[in-house]
């Protein structure tokens, strides 16, 4: 926790109706600076902020092709055990600076509310319709590597997605059973889903009725897919008739 972090959380005990004044105060003293460019004055500034690289279409997780709202039923044929995915934007720039600032050490963790208004500027009404029976579940840490972090970036997502279209997080359905290798690590999209195999787990200590549900699995970043096809592959083994969909920040 950085001088600024441990600042706001000590002078956070007066309660709510200070924060403004905290935050002001803590501004004056810690000027912040945008984690792409270095600028002065907020951690993402305005002009990196106008220069995130949006979606403007989604994409089949089956063939990769461009495909209306992300889903696989497009007429590709490929295996896929997501049947939607939707991503924000592309994992370069100004949204990968966020993302690996936000998730990596030093941990900027005040990045939550730039990612809550990416979360609630990126998720349509159209969307927010698709999603009106969903389960919210975050691709889940390893426990060993959350001690570690302190929190799951994708838990916190979750939370977000949560808040934009009112359905509830159910954070301890799917477990990580594996340590895994960090995904943006290896080099080869084969390695990366070898690294996925049988990495998660249906948690056997919870009950849990999803035959028949449609799931949203949340994670940071898309790239190669295999992290949520594993989550998805363990999910659909488990339960039937179930439909799942996956929404993430970015797409690599």
């Amino acid at each position: 926790m950085g001088l600024r972090s441990i600042v706001v959380y000590y002078c956070d005990v007066g309660g709510t109706h200070l924060q403004p004044l905290v935050n002001r105060i803590v501004d004056t003293l810690f000027p912040k600076r945008c984690v792409h460019c270095g600028r002065w004055g907020a951690l993402v500034c305005p002009l990196c902020m106008d220069s995130i690289d949006y979606l403007y279409e989604q994409y089949c997780p089956g063939c990769k092709d461009s495909s209306v709202l992300g889903y696989t039923n497009h007429g590709c044929g490929r295996r896929s055990y997501l049947d939607q995915v939707v991503s924000i934007a592309w994992y370069r720039g100004v949204i990968r600076s966020v993302i690996t600032q936000y998730k990596y050490e030093p941990y900027v963790t005040s990045l939550i509310d730039v990612l809550q208004d990416l979360v609630f500027r990126g998720i349509t009404d159209t969307e927010v319709s698709l999603w009106r029976d969903v389960v919210i579940v975050p691709v889940p840490l390893h426990p060993s590597r959350q001690r570690e972090r302190g929190f799951n970036q994708s838990e916190e997502i979750a939370n977000l997605v949560s808040e934009r279209i009112g359905r509830p997080v159910c954070s301890n359905l799917l477990t990580r059973i594996a340590r895994t290798d960090i995904q943006s690590t290896i080099a080869t999209i084969a390695r990366r889903r070898k690294n996925m195999v049988k990495a998660f787990a249906i948690n056997p200590h919870v009950e849990h009725d999803s035959d028949g549900k449609h799931i949203l699995l949340i994670d940071d970043v898309y790239t190669s897919g295999s992290t949520l096809q594993s989550c998805a592959r363990a999910l659909k083994k488990e339960f039937r008739n179930i439909q799942i969909s996956a929404f993430t920040i970015a797409r690599g």
